[in-house]
């Protein structure tokens, strides 16, 4: 906002005389203040996996990320055959959008990087079968089938996927529409009410319960550029209209 200056005519007129000119407003001339950056501290995030069975708790990390930022994972999901894949990101380390990325682990514990996509993040990942398996993205969906991941774009952001059981289902990040994913274009069907964020960040297999996570270390602190600013508003606004999607991990 401007600061303006009213200038005021001090006119004295006799009976019958013109009236006095109007007030002007005009602006005065300064210098926006130069908006100062968000400063946050900057955090290094190594994504693990709980292994639960019984009384025993165990934990494993995630294969390391080759782009060497970090990696945050967002969900899990067990084939019958106890081979389990887990979806999330892989952090760039500059401004703009990170990696989607799959991990695999063998039934006999062994890890591997199964699949990677640039400039799109995954957040979710269902299945029917070790043949049938979805992945819900950033403005899209990826699918396995037992061979090959392909990447399906797709206007609307489908995060969260899930299976009725007989179907695989993809709602849209409002949650206002969901879609049945298959081999044809998807095809919006009836919307029903599913917490996702409730159950994607863990899977079970033969009586083991999984989970996966991350561990944060503070690296320090750092003025935001500001692409990372509006992502950072962007993730406060969803959070702010959307609280129910906040689960406490206990």
């Amino acid at each position: 906002m401007l600061r303006t200056l009213t200038l005021i005519a001090l006119v004295s007129c006799s009976k019958g005389s013109d009236p006095p000119a109007p007030t002007k407003t005009v602006p005065a001339a300064s210098t926006p203040a130069k908006k100062k950056p968000m400063r946050a501290m900057r955090m290094h995030s190594t994504g693990f996996l709980e292994i639960k069975n019984g009384d025993d708790r165990r934990e494993e990390q995630l294969p390391e990320s080759p782009l060497k930022h970090g990696e945050y994972p967002e969900g899990c999901w067990v084939a019958p055959d106890g081979t389990l894949y887990a979806v999330g990101k892989q952090y760039t380390g500059v401004p703009g959008p990170d990696f989607g990325v799959v991990w695999k682990r063998t039934p006999k514990g062994e890890w591997s990087t199964a699949f990677r996509l640039k400039d799109l993040t995954f957040h979710s990942i269902a299945g029917r079968a070790a043949t049938d398996i979805v992945v819900g993205g950033l403005r899209t969906y990826v699918t396995f089938d037992g061979t090959s991941w392909t990447p399906h774009e797709f206007g609307t952001s489908v995060n969260y996927v899930w299976t009725d059981g007989k179907r695989l289902l993809a709602q849209d990040q409002d949650d206002t529409e969901l879609f049945e994913l298959g081999k044809s274009a998807p095809k919006r069907v009836t919307l029903v009410k599913h917490d996702s964020f409730a159950d994607k960040y863990g899977c079970a297999h033969d009586g083991f319960a999984y989970r996966v996570f991350e561990k944060d270390k503070e690296i320090g602190e750092a003025d935001l550029s500001p692409e990372e600013e509006a992502e950072i508003n962007g993730e406060l606004k969803e959070i702010q209209e959307h609280p129910e999607r906040i689960h406490t991990v206990k």
